[in-house]
C-alpha cells in the first residue's frame, strides 16, 4: 500500500470514519448473485467463469457461472451470476 493510502487509512481509523472513506477496497456478496466491489481500480481478468477485479490492496477473484458486470462507475464495481468463491490476491 502507497504512503497516502496507509495516511488515510489511519487517519479514518482514529477518526472512527466509516470504512467507505478509507483506502480499503470493501466486497459485499449478497446472497450466492451478487458480489459489489467499492473502491477498485478495474478490471484484471473478464470470463464468464472467472472475473479479477484490481484494488489498492490487491485483486478480489471471484469464480462462478455465467458471470458478468452489471454496473461499472469509478468507485464501484457490481458483478452478478452464480458465485462459487470469492477469494482474495495480495497485491506484491
Amino acid at each position: 500500500m502507497s504512503k497516502a493510502a496507509e495516511l488515510l487509512t489511519h487517519i479514518a481509523e482514529g477518526l472512527d470514519l466509516p470504512p467507505e472513506t478509507s483506502a480499503e477496497p470493501q466486497l459485499l456478496l449478497t446472497g450466492r448473485r451478487q458480489v459489489s466491489v467499492e473502491g477498485h481500480r478495474g478490471l484484471r481478468r473478464y470470463s464468464p467463469e472467472r472475473i479479477e477485479v484490481r484494488t489498492g490492496r490487491g485483486c478480489a477473484c471471484i469464480d462462478g457461472r455465467g458471470l458478468r458486470v452489471c454496473f461499472l462507475s469509478p468507485g464501484r464495481l457490481v458483478v452478478r451470476g452464480k458465485i462459487s468463491t470469492v477469494s482474495w490476491e495480495d497485491a506484491p
